[in-house]
Formats: C-alpha cells, sequence, structure tokens
C-alpha cells in the first residue's frame, strides 16, 4: 500500500485516569504515524481531562458529553467526528503493540476485507498481574460469521474497519445492547463482510476491579438471552445450527452465575444441564471447592 490513508482511533473515556496515560502513549508509538484520536471524554469527574490535555500533538481531538451516558451511545457520537478512512478502538484501560496500526492496514490492500483483528494478551491485574494469550488456537479468517456463533473470538480493542462499509449505518452500535453491542455489530458485519486476523498479539485488554462489567454479571446474561431470542426470529439466523452453540453457551453463563452466588442446590442442577463434559466437570469441581476452575 503505497499511500497512507488516515486511521481514526475513537478513545472512550469515564473517569480513566489510572491507566490513560499508557493507552495514549501505545498510539503516539505507534510506527504508522498517519491516524487521528477522537477522545470522547464522558463525563469525567476524576483527572482524566487533565492528564489528556498534557499531548500537545495535533492529532489528538479533544470531545465531551455533557452528561454520561452508556458506552455505545459515546462510540457513536464519537464516531460521527471521525475524518478517516479507516476506524479503530481503545479504550483507556487498554493498550496497543507500536506494530499493531502498521500490520492491519497493509491486510486492507485486499479491498474486499472489511474488518481486521487479531490476538491479544489478557492481563488480570485481580490474578497477581497475570498475562496470557487470548487464542492459542488459529483465529478465523474470510466468512466468519458461522464460526463466530462457535465461538466468539474478535477483541473490539483489536478491530479495524473499512468506513465505506459502514457508512450507511446510522448508528454503527445498538445501544440496546449496552453490555454487548460489539459482539452485535460485529455479527451483523460478517454476515456480508470478509475478515482478515492477525494470529498473534496486537493488543493487551486489562482485567481490573473498577470496570464497570463482570464476565457473567445478571445484566449481560439477560442482554445475550434477550439477543439470541430476537435473532432467532429473523429467517436467516433461525436456520443456522450454529445458534444451538449460542444457547449453550448462554446456558454455561448462567451456570457459572449460580456458582459465584454460591447458590450450591440450584448449582447442582444447572451443572448437569450443562452440554459440555470438560466443561462440566470444571463446574462439579467448582462447587467441590468453592472456586472457579481456570
Amino acid at each position: 500500500m503505497i499511500k497512507k490513508p488516515l486511521i481514526s482511533i475513537i478513545m472512550n473515556c469515564f473517569n480513566g485516569e489510572d491507566y490513560i496515560q499508557q493507552s495514549i502513549e501505545s498510539i503516539i508509538s505507534q510506527t504508522y504515524q498517519n491516524w487521528e484520536l477522537i477522545f470522547w471524554d464522558n463525563n469525567s469527574s476524576d483527572k482524566s481531562i487533565e492528564i489528556f490535555k498534557k499531548y500537545k500533538d495535533p492529532r489528538l481531538r479533544f470531545f465531551s458529553s455533557t452528561n454520561h451516558t452508556i458506552l455505545y451511545e459515546a462510540r457513536n457520537k464519537a464516531i460521527q467526528k471521525c475524518k478517516g478512512e479507516f476506524l479503530t478502538f481503545l479504550d483507556t484501560d487498554d493498550y496497543w503493540l507500536p506494530s499493531k496500526l502498521q500490520q492491519q492496514i497493509q491486510l486492507f490492500d485486499n479491498e474486499k476485507i472489511g474488518l481486521v483483528y487479531s490476538n491479544y494478551w489478557v492481563l488480570n491485574e485481580r490474578l497477581f498481574s497475570k498475562k496470557k494469550i487470548f487464542s492459542t488456537k488459529k483465529l478465523p479468517t474470510g466468512k466468519v460469521l458461522d464460526k463466530l456463533l462457535l465461538n466468539y473470538s474478535v477483541g473490539i480493542l483489536t478491530v479495524m474497519l473499512r468506513v465505506k462499509f459502514i457508512k450507511d449505518i446510522q448508528n454503527v452500535f445498538n445501544t440496546t445492547y449496552d453490555l454487548l453491542a460489539d459482539y452485535d455489530f460485529v455479527i451483523n458485519f460478517s454476515i456480508e463482510n470478509e475478515f482478515e486476523c492477525i494470529q498473534k498479539p496486537l493488543a493487551c485488554y486489562r482485567v481490573h476491579d473498577k470496570q464497570t462489567s463482570l464476565k457473567f454479571n445478571t445484566e449481560q446474561i439477560f442482554q445475550m438471552e434477550k439477543w439470541y431470542n430476537l435473532k432467532k426470529l429473523d429467517p436467516f439466523f433461525s436456520k443456522k445450527k450454529e445458534m444451538n452453540q449460542v444457547l449453550k453457551n448462554i446456558r454455561h453463563m448462567k451456570s457459572i452465575k449460580i456458582i459465584l452466588d454460591n447458590n450450591f442446590y440450584q448449582s447442582i442442577f444447572e451443572v448437569f444441564k450443562s452440554p459440555f463434559i470438560l466443561k462440566k466437570l470444571k463446574l462439579f469441581l467448582s462447587l467441590k471447592i468453592g472456586k472457579l476452575i481456570k
């Protein structure tokens, strides 16, 4: 790719002072330099804005919301400010490796590619800052819809989108799903568009106590069930056998939530409804030792 197209980076911020400096500097340190950062402050009350405004780079563009909104409403508003041909996302508690943008933009030489993503590191600060790779298996490429329904593997912090493929979408993210709107978007986007993937990690996702959403909280399970039930009414999705796996995943999430809530008898019932032998064994052991097997 001879030309260097502009890449827009969306950074939504709400009280992100703890990690924001590392996130911004991971952008500034990119080997690919033709980018703009759309920094959208969602009515922060900490020092996030003060830290951001210390940077004098003209590529950093500041916007703020007068009222706090859910994350995906903020993302939709920030997208409207973008000028780039390509679009990426980075939250204030995550960071990129220096060659992230450079490696991804090269894959868009293929005009059929609508989205490029990558593997990533998971940094768990709840567990002695343990760092592990998200996927040890090869991640899917091409027309990936069926594979994503079976095993969703796209981290929003790794995504790069071709903007012209979403220009007719008024709101990129469906705000009905404030805990899984990126999942909803990527699944829908994968129906018509081809994906490419860099198999090695290009970003780091941080797990910490201040995150507003936990993996198996009640609201996320509720929204996942709502998403599933609505998709089953769609003739396109209702015919897909992979939707059975989505339902199994929801049941497994419910089982883990019940165990976390220390409901022993209901846990026993749910464990034996779990469809996976290995997962069923892990859940049963969890009941015995009182914690999840990692």
